[in-house]
């Protein structure tokens, strides 16, 4: 409902996106989770989630270069080291 209200804000479609996430449903993630980029922001949580998403759907290549998104962002973070092992 707030995506609808105040489409333009970010925070929303980052929410949306780890709903979307929690409950498995990939497609619609991705459409949040890349709106929230287009928006403006980009971080290591959504990299790491986008990267998770094609590992579930079995895209190796899409979830290696968003791991290494993350690891730019956030080479801190140990949960993306092991994402990419």
């Amino acid at each position: 409902r707030a995506v609808e209200m105040a489409p333009q804000f970010v925070r929303p479609w980052v929410l949306l996106g780890d709903v979307y996430y929690m409950h498995k449903e990939w497609d619609q993630a991705i459409v949040a989770y890349r709106r929230s980029i287009e928006l403006g922001t980009d971080n290591d949580h959504i990299r790491l989630a986008l990267g998770e998403i094609a590992l579930a759907v079995n895209d190796l290549t899409e979830a290696q270069r968003q791991f290494e998104e993350a690891l730019k962002m956030n080479p801190d973070k140990h949960q993306i080291y092991f994402a990419l092992h």
